[in-house]
């Protein structure tokens, strides 16, 4: 962890001698995960896909009905590294006086504990790099898998 905090100290300079990717900015959007969040809303519901609801604590405080079962999540952080399960956690635990460092909570979706995610890293309109992650109850670890799986966007693009 000290090396992160050590090499923020330092980035914004080498940023300007060094092409970074992705740039300080677009790590700072990427880590504003209620952004993306809202982005990949509005996808699934001109897709007509499901989406777990999201909210702020004080949004969900506010439902008249809370027998939805949530996750806890934190802003700026990834890989499961600031994940409360279902029913592991109290509101009050998630009340952060930070203002950039925030708690959230989403409906509990097992499908993603259980068989993971599917990351796909695309550049210049194909798909350069596969990954499937998985969360390991039993190291409490984030297990990544790399695929050797090429395939073109064209070829997964639904018209």
């Amino acid at each position: 962890m000290k090396l992160y905090k050590d090499m923020s100290l330092y980035a914004g300079e080498l940023e300007r001698h060094t092409l970074m990717y992705p740039s300080l900015a677009e790590q700072g959007l990427n880590n504003n995960k209620l952004l993306q969040i809202r982005l990949m809303d509005q996808v699934a519901e001109q897709m007509q896909s499901f989406r777990p609801q999201t909210f702020s604590i004080d949004a969900y405080k506010s439902l008249a009905q809370k027998d939805l079962e949530v996750v806890g999540k934190r802003s700026h952080s990834g890989c499961s590294l600031h994940y409360l399960g279902p029913n592991s956690f109290s509101l009050e635990q998630l009340n952060s006086k930070d203002p950039i460092l925030y708690w959230f909570v989403q409906e509990y979706v097992p499908e993603l504990r259980l068989g993971g995610e599917l990351r796909v890293f695309i550049w210049d309109k194909k798909v350069r790099h596969m990954v499937w992650t998985k969360y390991n109850e039993a190291d409490q670890e984030m297990a990544v898998h790399q695929l050797e799986l090429t395939i073109s966007l064209q070829s997964i693009r639904t018209e």
